[in-house]
């Protein structure tokens, strides 16, 4: 996302807003990955020697804890990579909605690029307003950011 979709004091979202958050024009892929392959991706967030932490935006259901203490590579915390509560095994089979930008392996996300295509979707700010429609009149409010937890004692400003 290129910058946070602001609520409006008329609480309307208009598909600028969306598009300034989405301006890529990236199609969105449903991927296979193993679970080690997965763990690999999230370890890629740490980049060029530790000089670049590229975040990855997890959807519900996912969670995992990072420890900036351990080494490159290895920052994912053993066991704590979950899907809906449940551990996800490196031989387990996992699908993922990423946009096609980074299953090519955009960003240094090289590990994205070796999983297996399933299908391809959408372009990513057309889901985004289809989503929004989805809502009506209701309201769209974030939900918790408790996906990814970081454990260790440094400072906390990744």
């Amino acid at each position: 996302m290129r910058t946070s979709i602001v609520r409006r004091p008329d609480g309307v979202a208009t598909f600028g807003d969306l598009f300034a958050a989405l301006p890529f024009s990236n199609m969105l892929v449903v991927m296979e990955y193993t679970g080690a392959q997965l763990q690999q991706a999230l370890e890629e967030q740490w980049q060029a020697n530790d000089t670049r932490f590229m975040p990855l935006q997890v959807s519900e259901g996912l969670r995992y804890e990072w420890d900036k203490r351990r080494p490159v590579g290895q920052r994912v915390v053993p066991g704590s990579l979950t899907l809906n509560g449940q551990p996800i095994r490196p031989d387990q089979r996992v699908r993922v909605v990423i946009n096609s930008f980074l299953q090519a392996g955009g960003d240094g996300f090289v590990t994205l690029a070796k999983g297996r295509l399933i299908q391809v979707g959408l372009n990513d700010v057309q889901a985004l307003e289809a989503y929004f429609k989805s809502h009506g009149n209701t309201p769209v409010t974030p939900t918790a950011l408790n996906r990814t937890v970081r454990v260790d004692e440094g400072d906390n400003d990744d």
